[in-house]
């Protein structure tokens, strides 16, 4: 076991972990669930870097790691649909759950095949878009969360202040989700015509 490996089983641990810890109605509740997606989605990067530097390329990392990624993703915006549909709609987690099962569907067929399917561009571009929409829809929720949250978001109502936040939040995920969309569509059109 590698320690590129190491760090995508414990992004997965990660994930497990921030489900219990989310699900309680607290700030410093809420702001630990984000400092977990914060140092999770760090690994992610970090796990792939070792694995390119120390040539550690495994066939583990190679099934687990997106794996490990998507189920952090999932996970993070199911949670927010729950708590902060303002934010994320159900139906930008439904549009991004059947992206990523899709496209990791499409990857395993692949690798049964004997071929290794790199992310594109666009699929980084992805990426980049949910680690923004992600942390701050969770950093919204952790401040208006709890009874100090309430009164805080009951005080800025008046102003507007929460419309421009959720707003934000919502402007941020609506891009995010059209962005993996599109790559998804992107993804599997480039397949299809390198393989003719």
């Amino acid at each position: 076991m590698t320690l590129s490996n190491y760090l995508t089983l414990l992004r997965g641990t990660a994930s497990l972990i921030f489900i219990p810890i989310v699900a309680i109605d607290d700030q410093l509740a809420r702001l630990f669930a984000l400092l977990i997606f914060t140092l999770a989605a760090f690994s992610d990067y970090y796990d792939g870097r070792l694995a390119r530097l120390r040539n550690e390329k495994t066939t583990f990392g190679v099934i687990a790691d997106p794996i490990a990624d998507k189920f952090l993703t999932v996970i993070c915006f199911v949670s927010l649909s729950l708590l902060r549909p303002e934010m994320v709609p159900f139906w930008m987690t439904v549009l991004i759950i059947a992206r990523e099962l899709l496209i990791t569907s499409w990857r395993f067929y692949a690798l049964s095949r004997g071929r290794v399917l790199a992310p594109d561009r666009w699929g980084k571009w992805k990426t980049g878009l949910q680690m923004t929409a992600i942390p701050y829809a969770l950093l919204v929720t952790a401040l208006f969360s709890g009874d100090a949250g309430r009164e805080l978001e009951d005080a800025i109502r008046p102003l507007g202040f929460d419309t421009v936040l959720f707003g934000i939040g919502w402007m941020l995920s609506f891009i995010a989700v059209f962005i993996t969309i599109f790559s998804g569509f992107n993804y599997i059109a480039a397949e299809l015509k390198n393989r003719r």
